[in-house]
C-alpha cells in the first residue's frame, strides 16, 4: 500500500494495527509527505508500536517522485485539497496502481477555499440568522458576529486550494467502484469554525443540527446544492457495478465554477 500526504501517519498506523489484529501479515505501507519532521515523528511512533517493519517513510513531492513500485492500494486521506499539482499527482497515482488495484480517498470536493457556492450560502445565511449569539463565535477568525462570513480558507496554508477540481479530475482518470458523496449546508455548523459552539447535551442544539441535516439531504437529493465531501474507492479498469450511497452519479455531483 502507498499513502500520500500522510503527515504524522495517524490513520496509516491505526490501519496497520487493525489489519495485524485481524490476522493479516503480508502487507506493507509506503508513506509519502513533504514534511520530514512529521515523517520522523511517524517513524518514532511506528517503532514504539512495534510496526516499524511494515513501514517505509519517504520525504518528497508525490507530484514529482518517480515511484519505483506498483501498488495494490493507494490512499489519499484528507490531503488532496491541499495540493496544487493535482493533474500530475493523479497521473502518478494512476501509473503506480497495479491493474485492478484500488485508489481510496476521503476528501473535500466543494468550492475552492471551502467557500460556499451562492445557492448553498443563501441556505446557510437563512439558518444562521435563527441561531443564538453563543453559536456564532468564529473559531477561525477569533470573533463573534451576526453576519456569516463566507471565508476563503485558501488564503491560509493551501486549505482547499483546488478543492473544486478534485472530483472532475478523478472522473477523467479513474473508474469509481464505491462512491459516497455527502455534506453541504450542514458542514459550517459541525466543522471546526462553529461546530464546537453547539452542545450535544442541549436539546435545542440537537434539534437544530438534525433539522439542518435533513434539509441538507433533501437539497442534495434534489440536485439544488452539490456535495462538498467525498468517500470513494476507484480503480483503473472498467467497473461492473457502482456501489453508492446516493442516487447521484459522480458526474451529477460536479458544480460548474460559473
Amino acid at each position: 500500500m502507498l499513502s500520500v500526504g500522510t503527515g504524522r501517519c495517524e490513520m496509516e498506523l491505526s490501519l496497520a494495527r487493525e489489519l495485524l489484529a485481524q490476522g493479516m501479515q503480508h502487507f506493507s505501507f509506503t508513506c509519502i509527505d513533504l514534511n520530514g519532521r512529521m515523517l520522523r515523528s511517524a517513524a518514532a511512533e511506528a517503532a514504539r508500536l512495534d510496526v516499524d517493519h511494515i513501514f517505509t517513510f519517504v520525504e518528497g513531492d508525490v507530484a514529482k517522485l518517480k515511484l519505483r513500485d506498483n501498488y495494490d492500494v493507494i490512499i489519499a486521506n484528507q490531503c488532496l485539497h491541499h495540493f496544487v499539482a493535482l493533474e500530475a499527482i493523479f497521473d502518478n497515482i494512476h501509473a503506480s496502481l497495479v491493474r485492478g488495484g484500488w485508489f481510496v480517498t476521503s476528501d473535500a470536493i466543494g468550492r475552492n477555499g471551502h467557500q460556499l457556492w451562492p445557492e448553498a450560502l443563501q441556505e446557510v445565511v437563512e439558518l444562521w440568522e435563527t441561531l443564538p449569539r453563543r453559536c456564532k463565535y468564529d473559531r477561525t477568525l477569533g470573533r463573534a458576529g451576526d453576519k456569516f462570513v463566507n471565508y476563503n480558507h485558501a488564503n491560509v496554508g493551501f486549505e482547499g486550494i483546488r478543492a473544486q477540481d478534485v472530483l472532475r479530475l478523478l472522473i477523467e482518470r479513474f473508474e469509481f467502484d464505491v462512491f459516497a458523496p455527502h455534506a453541504c449546508i450542514i458542514l459550517p455548523f459541525v466543522e471546526r469554525r462553529f461546530g464546537w459552539n453547539f452542545d450535544a447535551k442541549q436539546e435545542s442544539d440537537r434539534q437544530f443540527i438534525d433539522r439542518v441535516a435533513r434539509r441538507d439531504e433533501a437539497l442534495l437529493a434534489a440536485g439544488k446544492v452539490k456535495p462538498t465531501q467525498l468517500l470513494a474507492r476507484m480503480t483503473n479498469i472498467p467497473v461492473r457495478e457502482l456501489v453508492t450511497t446516493s442516487r447521484l452519479s459522480p458526474q451529477d455531483c460536479l458544480r460548474p465554477p460559473d
